[in-house]
């Protein structure tokens, strides 16, 4: 039997994927990596396609070293591959980018955890008076160096956070799972998937801090995804690594 499909009153509708490219790429040389060609284009517009042709409604591109110039190219990209697609994309700009990951996953849970009117992600009506408290209930990390995801393994996250959350979490019953890790041959990878209860926990996070260090310190609160797809361990941080992939 399939995973179940999300629909609309499923708390997944509302997941947010956060893709992370802010990093300098000090190992790549001179060069953005994420602007290197891979299969006939740049790295960073294989996450976003995955990213946009899952089932998210909604994304958040943190970036940072070379910001415009990444932003630009986005922009163009999305508008050209993605027209007939309707989702919702922001683009945020990491100021504290040089101090490592853990400034991008703050800057962008900060921001859910903040202002979901202007991003469209809460489930409350305008009107509510809770509106501007209330959060998406997972964050999907996406990091932006990893071309070969497919977005079929965001679904099964995606899918999986729907039956995580089928009892509703409360100060008495806390959520069983904070976590879905994908896994290929029972080996984790990535991206990850962070339910909301962990956000106040994201934004204490410092230096090159990213979200799997921190599901280390709750073993029992993450579940493992089967997913077939070899591609979540794969990302590059040097020249020759992308050109023997190819």
């Amino acid at each position: 039997m399939g995973t179940p499909t999300p629909t609309i009153n499923d708390p997944s509708h509302k997941v947010v994927g956060v893709l992370l490219a802010a990093g300098s790429s000090r190992r790549f040389g001179s060069a953005n990596k994420l602007l290197a060609t891979y299969n006939h284009q740049p790295m960073m517009f294989h996450a976003l396609d995955c990213l946009l042709e899952s089932d998210l409604e909604h994304l958040i591109v943190v970036l940072g070293c070379d910001s415009e110039h990444l932003e630009q190219a986005s922009r163009a990209h999305l508008e050209k591959a993605h027209t007939n697609k309707y989702k919702t994309v922001h683009f945020l700009k990491n100021q504290e980018h040089e101090t490592g990951m853990a400034s991008s996953l703050r800057l962008a849970v900060s921001t859910l955890m903040q202002d979901p009117i202007n991003l469209d992600i809460s489930d409350a009506p305008p009107a509510h008076p809770k509106y501007a408290s209330i959060r998406p209930p997972a964050a999907l990390i996406y990091l932006a160096d990893m071309p070969q995801v497919q977005p079929e393994t965001l679904n099964t996250l995606i899918s999986g956070l729907a039956i995580a959350t089928t009892t509703q979490p409360t100060a008495v019953n806390p959520p069983v799972v904070s976590a879905l890790v994908p896994t290929y041959q029972g080996k984790r990878g990535n991206p990850v998937l962070l339910l909301s209860d962990l956000f106040d926990s994201v934004v204490e996070l410092t230096g090159d801090i990213g979200a799997r260090q921190l599901l280390k310190t709750i073993p029992d609160k993450v579940q493992e995804i089967p997913v077939d797809d070899p591609g979540i361990f794969t990302d590059y941080d040097t020249p020759d690594q992308l050109s023997e992939s190819q």
